[in-house]
């Protein structure tokens, strides 16, 4: 077999499978409203029985992200999330939106949080974001898959996220494939492109999906003009290093969501400090097969983990 026919058979088995019709597609308003009721039924639970009901939500091999910390699987994870949100902190959250897969079995919801740390000599309250992915388990229930909470942001959201009008919208049509492997990929491919001498601008606008948010301003950022406007004047001399940890990530019904460590970091030799941090970025499929980006959001880590470790 000739390397050329070897070069095209590999590209043909990586390329994203033909669209398929969801005989089975459900109402996704109604998985949406499904999703809204579980995040709120567990805030409530939380705030009667502290971080500890949390933790029974998360699939034992779910992605595990908050402030301070590199990304943990929930079953090795639960030491460190307790001395965060264990009594006597506080931490309460309410969902501003959600978004469904097609098939009714993976879906993300995104909103606000605030955060009393009782380990800080002064307490305040921190405001705050999340984004947590859920799937539904054989009985029906939804469990989490993926939980990111950015607990202590600079800036106060503005009130206009709770005004707006446009989000992204849930996923109408899935392909035939490894869609988790696909979005990994897919990201992979975002991470070479941003760290291009060009920058992250034009690589994030790219691979956002029309519709795409950006959670980690105060006022969100949507839609691909509004995402690239965000990094104009990026140091040329800095860049962005992450790739997604392929131990996570899921797909079903054209959502997906992938998660990985990233660094701000200078370009070759140039000086400059370095920036750790993690993202959960969840992806949509479009019509012709390939992946999209509908919500990212960052939280900060410690120093010394790199990206894709």
């Amino acid at each position: 077999m000739t390397w050329a026919l070897l070069v095209l058979l590999g590209a043909l088995q990586r390329a994203p499978q033909p669209i398929v019709s969801l005989r089975d597609a459900v109402d996704t308003s109604a998985t949406i409203t499904s999703l809204l009721a579980a995040d709120s039924a567990l805030a409530a639970e939380a705030n009667r029985r502290g971080a500890a009901a949390v933790l029974e939500a998360f699939e034992p091999e779910a992605a595990m992200l908050f402030s301070g910390q590199p990304i943990f699987r929930a079953d090795s994870g639960r030491a460190a999330f307790m001395a965060r949100y264990g009594a006597p902190s506080v931490y309460r959250w309410r969902a501003l939106r959600a978004i469904a897969s097609a098939d009714g079995r993976l879906g993300c919801t995104v909103g606000l949080s605030t955060f009393r740390n009782a380990r800080e000599s002064k307490q305040v309250e921190h405001t705050g974001l999340y984004e947590t992915c859920w799937r539904r388990d054989t009985a029906g229930r939804w469990r989490i898959v993926a939980q990111q909470r950015n607990d202590s942001q600079a800036d106060s959201s503005s009130a206009e996220n709770e005004r707006r009008t446009s989000w992204p919208r849930s996923a109408t049509t899935s392909g035939a494939g490894d869609g988790r492997g696909q979005a990994l990929d897919t990201d992979a491919e975002f991470a070479r492109v941003a760290a291009e001498p060009a920058g992250p601008g034009p690589a994030f606008a790219h691979f956002a999906a029309e519709d795409g948010m950006m959670l980690g301003l105060p006022t969100f950022v949507f839609g691909r003009q509004q995402i690239e406007h965000v990094f104009a004047g990026y140091p040329a001399d800095r860049y962005i290093a992450w790739q997604p940890d392929r131990r996570f990530g899921a797909a079903s019904g054209g959502l997906a969501f992938t998660v990985g460590h990233s660094d701000h970091v200078p370009r070759g030799d140039a000086p400059g400090p370095r920036r750790y941090g993690k993202f959960l970025t969840v992806w949509r499929q479009r019509a012709d097969g390939g992946w999209e980006f509908v919500y990212d959001l960052g939280s900060p880590r410690v120093e010394g983990v790199l990206a894709g470790s």
